[in-house]
């Protein structure tokens, strides 16, 4: 068996929850496995957030480690390969070291959940994984985003005194609260006491729930609104950065749309943030590099050239109006075709709304898990108004639409979700999708 192969096996044989709530049971391993004193002298920076928690962890990663940083990185889901999810200093850690580190830790949950009476979930086993691999690694910074929440979730653990809240919309509901203030507080709890606290993207009101919710913790806010981040009219997606009064530096990601503005401006500040704190000063030159490299898989990424089409993952009702104001921004004079899916029990009338509003035509189809039928989303956009057909056969969507996109002059947008976003880059990319439905 390949590391892989054993790697992977190991991870599929915890159950995607473990029992209740992880963080008595999960301090216990971090003791048993010697992680403590690594933990608590080494610095931390956790993510949390209903939208953009990766792309924002990616984004600051590549910024702190461009300036010089130690970092390890862990974030989750992966988009093709499951190994996407471990990075240090930059670079994907292999399955050899994976599998090592796997192979020590389980023989001591299997204790710890037999005295316990109690199992461990996989998301606990892959944090334990990233932190043993980052002790080994002699990372100086581990950066980590949340699975759920904040307040119950493994990064609490961490005791961080820098985080980062990337948005706020009404998800796990029956976990984190019923409004969006419940959802934030519980969230921020990722941050430790009198920590420091870099939020994203989020209205008015919140804001002030949110300023008042960390007075009580000492913690202190600041919000990515203080970036400025202005739009140049002479190229395409180039942007002017103003940080308080430094000079303006010019900046031309790869990334598209409007949550790539807002992921950029929070990574600055919580950069920006982290580098005053601890000492160093990140220049013009490293953030534009930094951003200026940056890819994201699945975040409005462009998969194929000819002729285009950008692959993205939204799956909520935000992300859909965000994912689709892009568009309107970013390619007014466009002609657009839109290959779409979604999961199973996800609300589509938002979604079909906006592909009325953008496309001239679409494609309906299905991932392989999880995908709700075609016809369900079809029958939406044809009360708009909107020629749509629809396919069970994916790899036949996908083929359907970049045709017609190559007869029409058009660019192709997907969108429905992770797994039919992951699902069609690996048709488009001719890759295996054999690690996209892995938790």
């Amino acid at each position: 068996m390949t590391d892989k192969t054993q790697f992977l096996a190991l991870t599929k044989s915890f159950a995607k929850f473990g029992s209740g709530i992880c963080l008595a049971r999960l301090q216990l391993a971090i003791e048993h496995l010697s992680l403590d004193a690594y933990i608590e002298t080494t610095k931390k920076l956790v993510i949390t957030g209903t939208n953009g928690k990766g792309s924002v962890a990616k984004l600051t990663n590549q910024i702190l480690c461009g300036a010089g940083k130690s970092t390890g990185l862990f974030t989750s889901p992966h988009f093709l390969e499951f190994n996407e999810r471990f990075t240090v200093n930059g670079e994907l850690v292999d399955y050899a070291e994976l599998n090592h580190a796997a192979q020590n830790i389980v023989p001591t949950l299997n204790k710890i959940a037999a005295t316990l009476n109690e199992e461990f979930g996989v998301f606990e086993f892959l944090y334990l994984v990233a932190l043993t691999v980052f002790k080994h690694k002699k990372v100086e910074l581990i950066i980590m985003e949340a699975g759920i929440g904040g307040r119950y979730d493994p990064i609490r653990l961490l005791k961080s005194r820098f985080a980062i809240l990337t948005s706020v919309d009404l998800e796990h509901c029956d976990i984190l609260g019923n409004t969006k203030e419940l959802i934030a507080f519980d969230k921020i709890d990722g941050c430790e006491h009198g920590g420091k606290l870099v939020v994203g993207n989020i209205d008015e009101h919140l804001k002030s729930k949110v300023r008042a919710y960390a007075k009580l913790r000492d913690i202190q806010c600041y919000f990515n609104s203080d970036i400025q981040l202005n739009k140049q009219a002479s190229a395409f997606n180039q942007y002017q950065v103003t940080l308080d009064d430094n000079a303006p530096f010019s900046i031309t990601p790869k990334t598209f749309g409007k949550f790539a503005q807002e992921n950029i401006k929070t990574a600055i500040l919580m950069s920006e943030v982290f580098s005053k704190d601890v000492g160093f000063t990140i220049s013009a030159e490293q953030y534009s590099d930094a951003i200026n490299r940056f890819t994201n898989d699945g975040r409005l990424s462009l998969v194929c050239d000819a002729p285009k089409i950008f692959v993205d993952s939204a799956h909520t009702d935000e992300s859909f109006n965000m994912l689709f104001d892009s568009i309107k921004q970013d390619f007014p004079q466009a002609r657009i075709v839109v290959l779409a899916g979604i999961s199973k029990g996800r609300d589509q009338t938002v979604l079909a709304a906006r592909i009325a509003e953008v496309a001239e035509y679409c494609v309906v189809s299905k991932a392989s898990f999880k995908g709700a039928e075609p016809t369900l989303l079809q029958d939406k956009l044809k009360n708009h108004g909107l020629a749509a057909s629809q396919s069970d056969d994916l790899k036949q969507a996908v083929m359907e639409a970049k045709a017609y996109a190559q007869a029409h002059d058009a660019i192709v947008f997907v969108c429905g979700g992770l797994f039919f976003a992951g699902e069609v880059s690996a048709i488009l990319l001719n890759k295996s999708n054999e690690d996209i439905y892995l938790y």
